[in-house]
Order: structure tokens, then sequence, then C-alpha cells
């Protein structure tokens, strides 16, 4: 921005110094010195070089020392058509309109009285002086050249485009008008505009597909299903707190625009990229490449553009998570009173035993003492269940059978995945086989095949999971919830 050659410091060094001195017809020199070897041509004049309201504008263009980046106005927001890639903050840009509709500065020479060398204030051609243009709905045009700055830094030449003046504003509002896109992006690239409606969102490990959700609307709340690594269930909970985290990444600065070497940064080839879309069709991509020297950031990528940010690493605390975080891993888990009926096959190395539950409740509405239903605070009729709960045909009875019997529904409903092999090795025999029956008359079936001499696969109505869980939760005498134990104290309470 502040940018010096040697010919005009020299040049403003002796000025300042015969300024210093000179007063003539009555003009005090200020902190501007003028590169002119009359130092009574200054004008010491505040004027007004810009005036326009901003609601007006419908174009900003920069030429700043890197590139052309322009903004327009678009359904009463700004987007960046020159890089489209890049997701503009609007208060930056309404910030900058600020300035520039009222921008002020002081008349340092004009061109009707002394040829002006421009090249002296950094605003000749040969110059390439940065400059900032605005275009108005009724078209008009105001277009801003800034040169180099005065020794102290305080205040930049400038010119407006069409005039023969030089002009200085203070510095401060230079380096805002001469905007890249660092000073206009929206830090929150990944921001969606209500993130309850995200309803997709994939994650991919070197470019190959590691983890897809899609999410569920059509009941009271939302949930997600899988379809990459498997087809299943979702983890609600820690899908959406990847969500959220995504959601709010926060830029931390801009590192090079305009990329051409992506290697460097990791960037090439990213270790991570996620792709999330909501319900109204809005696709945002982030891509995860390198940490920084510090480790404490990433280098990242958003939505495939060419710029290269820094984010914090805590925003991809998910990014090595065991896929097994984000979804279901139980086989079959709903509550006990959703079953009418379930059978349980066991061909474990203490043989084959085959066991029955029925679950039957019965629901009578509560009534006062004159046969009127009894409401909650709500108006809705209170009512009560009454269970009848048997075992292999028997009925269980009293407080100690019941939490015996409940012990055996934990234990056949823990088996669950602890890791995934999506491609399958050599299946043995049929180990546990558990059928679910509920009040509907629907059917779960739950079935877990030999893998090796401690582990088995775990199928639902003949469909492989993607993974395996440990034959103990069977019958290991060291697991309290085995089934084989709980099924043998439960029936030795019944005396069985």
């Amino acid at each position: 921005m502040k940018q010096y050659k040697v010919t005009i410091i020299a040049v403003i060094v002796l000025i300042v110094a015969v300024a210093a001195f000179l007063v003539v017809k009555n003009v005090v020199v200020k902190n501007d010195p003028t590169p002119t070897d009359s130092p009574d041509d200054y004008v010491d004049q505040t004027v007004t070089l810009c005036a326009f309201l901003p609601k007006n504008v419908t174009k900003i263009t920069f030429h700043n020392e890197e590139e052309l980046v322009v903004v327009r106005l678009s359904e009463d927001s700004w987007t960046c058509t020159s890089h489209p890639e890049i997701e503009v903050y609007d208060t930056a840009v309404q910030d900058i309109l600020t300035i520039f509709g009222s921008l002020n500065g002081l008349l340092i020479m004009d061109g009707s009285k002394e040829q002006i060398d421009y090249g002296k204030f950094g605003l000749g051609e040969e110059n390439d002086p940065k400059w900032t243009s605005v275009l108005l709905e009724d078209g008009t045009t105001y277009k801003v050249f800034l040169g180099v700055n005065n020794l102290s830094g305080s205040r930049t030449y400038a010119k407006v485009d069409g005039e023969d003046k030089v002009y200085s504003i203070s510095s401060t509002y230079s380096d805002d008008l001469i905007a890249t896109r660092a000073d206009l992006i929206y830090l929150y690239p990944f921001k969606f505009a209500d993130k309850t409606k995200v309803n997709s969102i994939k994650m991919y490990k070197k470019g190959e597909i590691s983890f897809a959700a899609t999410a569920d609307f059509s009941g009271e709340e939302k949930t997600w299903v899988l379809s990459e690594p498997v087809k299943r269930g979702g983890e609600r909970s820690n899908i959406n707190t990847l969500v959220d985290s995504l959601t709010n990444i926060k830029i931390s600065e801009i590192v090079e625009s305009g990329c051409k070497d992506f290697a460097k940064y990791g960037l090439d080839n990213p270790d991570t990229r996620y792709v999330m879309s909501d319900s109204t069709g809005l696709v945002k991509t982030v891509s995860v490449g390198n940490k920084t020297s510090n480790e404490k950031m990433f280098y990242c990528v958003f939505n495939d553009g060419s710029d290269v940010y820094t984010v914090e690493t805590g925003y991809f605390a998910y990014k090595d998570t065991n896929l097994l975080s984000f979804m279901d891993v139980n086989a079959f888990l709903e509550t006990y009173t959703n079953l009418s009926h379930v059978d349980i096959y066991i061909n474990d190395d203490e043989g084959e035993s085959n066991y029955t539950m029925d679950i039957k409740i019965t629901e009578t509405t509560r009534t006062d003492e004159n046969g009127n239903e009894i409401k909650d605070i709500s108006g809705n009729p209170v009512v009560d269940q009454e269970e009848e709960l048997r075992f292999n045909g028997n009925v269980v009875e009293g407080e100690t059978q019941t939490d015996l019997f409940r012990k055996v529904t934990t234990s056949i409903y823990m088996i669950r995945l602890i890791a995934l092999e999506l491609d399958q090795g050599e299946v043995g025999k049929t180990l546990l086989k558990i059928t679910y029956t509920r009040t509907d008359g629907s059917q779960v079936i739950v079935e877990c095949r030999e893998r090796d001499d401690t582990t088995m696969y775990i199928y639902v109505n003949d469909e492989y999971t993607g993974g395996y869980c440990k034959k103990s939760r069977i019958s290991s005498q060291e697991i309290e919830y085995s089934i084989r134990n709980t099924t043998k104290n439960l029936l030795a309470e019944m005396g069985a």
C-alpha cells in the first residue's frame, strides 16, 4: 500500500525543509509536501472528492496491487463477479461505500494553474496506480486513483478521474478504499442461513468417499440415514455436532490469493473434503490440507476456489474420528413395549439353546369415583399400563424376576458393531439369531455369524451391517450382561 521511490523521497525531503521556513502569500504549508519547485502554488483547501448515496451503487471495481476485483449488487446482496467462488461480506462493502460516498481531502495542486507531474505523486500512467470506481444506478461513475503516501505516512495522494488536480486524503481511508479479496470475504464461508435445513453431508478422504448421510425430516425430530460407508441409521447427536462445527467455521486469514501450487499446502489431493447442502439446493465445500507450522491451523480452500485460507484445527475435530461415531451401531434398539414376542436361538460352545420372551401391555384409562376419565394438565386421559411378561411360556412374577427379564432384554440389545469390515472374510456358522416381533406384527431378525475365534459378523434381516462384534456378548461368564448369563439367572430365579 505504501510504496516510495527514491527520487520522490529526495525531492519531498528537500521541499519539507524549505517549507518549514517559508510563508508565501499568507499560505501556511502543512504536512503535505508539494513535489514542485514552487511551494507558493500549494493550495490548502478541504474539498469533497466524491458525493453519492451508497444505496444507489450497483457496481464497485477495485484495482489493487494484485488483481482486479469486481462486485455487483444482486437482489440486495453483493456478489463478486470477478471471483464467484468467494462469498462477499455485505457489511464490508457497505463500510467501503460509506467512506467513498463522502470522501474528503486537501487540494494539493490545481492543473489549471500549473502543469502537474503526476508521476511524482505516484499517479502517473507509468506508476500503474491503484484505483476504485463505483457505478450508480443512473449510470454515473466515480473513479479515484491513489498514489504514494507523504513522508509521515498519514496521507495519500489521490486523483479523481477526469480532473486535472492532486488531492491528499487520510491514509486510513486509502487503505480501506482499495479492497482485496481478503477484505471482502465473509469470514464464515460454510454458514447456512438455516442450519436446520442442512440435508446432506459427505466426507471424502484423499478423494475417496468415506462418509455420506442424508437427513430425514419425516418424524418429529430430524434424523440421519447413512449411505456410506454402509447403509445404516445415523447417530443423530454426533452428526448434528459435526454439522454445527462445520457451519461455524471462521476464517483466520487468507494465505494466498489465486494460488497456482496447491501442493505446498497439501491441497492438491486434500486429506479431507466436506460437501454439505441444504433443502434450498445450496451446496458448500471445504477442502482441508496440511497443518501450519505451529499446528494450530489447517490450510483450507472453500467452494473449490483458488484462495488458500487458514482455519483453526478445532473446527475439524471429527476429521479423523472413527466412522462408527456417525452411525447407529445397535443391531436393534427399540423400547420393549413395542414388542409382543422375541425368539432367541444360540449355538455356541455350550450347544444349541432356544428361548422365548412374550410381552403383553394392557392399557386402562384411569377414572374417578364417578366413572369420569381423569385427565392430565394437558387435557389428555391418564392411562395406566399393566405388563404381563412370560419367559419360555412361564409367567414372570415379582420384582426380582421382572428385573432379570429386563436384563435379558438389555443383553440382546447389546449386540452392536464394535468395528467395521466392509469386505467380509470367510463366514462361519450362525451363532446367534434373534427374531423380534412388534405389536403390529412386523419383524426384525438379527443374526450373528462366526468371523473368527473371538468375533462374529452382524446381519439385520439377512443384510450385512458392515461390521462385527465379540462372541463374548453371547456366552462370556465374565460379562454380567452376556445373553447366556442373563437367561440362566432368570431361569434360576423362576425355578426352571
